[in-house]
């Protein structure tokens, strides 16, 4: 039984005033008003019985939609639970991806004349710091340490074709076409 439940009392087992063991009733009573007084007391009883008849009905009715309820709000918990790890992942996704942006920004501004962009990347993977203004200083002290490539971009030297006895000649021809050519000429 619930709080608000009223234990159902059995009107056989109410006690009248007859059965009372009190002392004689006091002055200014009749013994004519004592069946009404039962007959009230046994109506009062009735009523609070059917009103508790009543609450049980309803709080039996009203238990299946109290568990449905909570198994609703347990599903709610759960997917609100699943939406914060999402957020979270998603918000340390882009605090990572704003430090690299940050490290990248910061090393290609400290770089130094000819750096090339596999160095700047070099130089904003090592940096370290929670600032911009740190990060600043370290590149600076990173590009100091490593010596940035002052020179040119490499590449791949052009050959110069020169004769094998003079260096100064003028190359042979070596187009098959031409060859001929010229062959066909001096006859």
């Amino acid at each position: 039984m619930s709080e608000n439940d009223q234990p159902e009392v059995d009107e056989s087992e109410v006690e009248s005033p007859e059965d009372d063991d009190t002392p004689d009733e006091p002055e200014g009573k009749s013994k004519t008003d004592e069946p009404e007084l039962d007959e009230r007391a046994k109506a009062k009883i009735a009523k609070a019985n059917r009103e508790a008849k009543n609450l049980r009905d309803r709080l039996k009715q009203l238990e299946p939609l109290a568990a449905k309820a909570k198994e609703l709000e347990d599903a709610n918990k759960s997917e609100i639970e699943k939406l914060a790890e999402d957020r979270d992942g998603h918000k340390s996704r882009a605090d990572k991806a704003e430090t690299e942006f940050l490290k990248l920004k910061v090393a290609l501004e400290h770089a130094p004349d000819g750096a090339s962009l596999a160095h700047i990347r070099a130089v904003a993977k090592r940096l370290s710091g929670a600032s911009e203004d740190e990060l600043a200083e370290d590149a600076a002290e990173l590009y100091e340490l490593v010596g940035a490539n002052k020179s040119r971009v490499q590449r791949k030297p052009t050959e110069k074709m020169r004769g094998g006895d003079d260096p100064d000649e003028p190359v042979e021809e070596t187009d098959p076409r031409k060859l001929a050519a010229l062959i066909s000429k001096g006859r």
